[in-house]
């Protein structure tokens, strides 16, 4: 099941070389019409990398630097 919940939404790979979610025309650059932002961070959560740092306010996880 999506993250979203729609049915038409669906996942393309970006110039970037990066994962696009989202629903509608796909442009030649890869990147959606209507883009998702629940599915795109649903799948940051779950496949990401991430690590905790400590800021002035306490910890935070972020992306891991590659």
């Amino acid at each position: 099941m999506k993250a979203c919940g729609n049915s038409d939404c669906c996942v393309s790979t970006g110039i970037h070389e990066g994962l696009t979610f989202g629903r509608g025309e796909l442009d030649d650059l890869g990147y959606w019409e209507i883009p998702c932002g629940i599915c795109a961070r649903e799948w940051e959560e779950k496949y990401l990398p991430t690590e905790e740092v400590l800021t002035r306010y306490g910890t935070r996880k972020v992306p891991r630097a590659f």
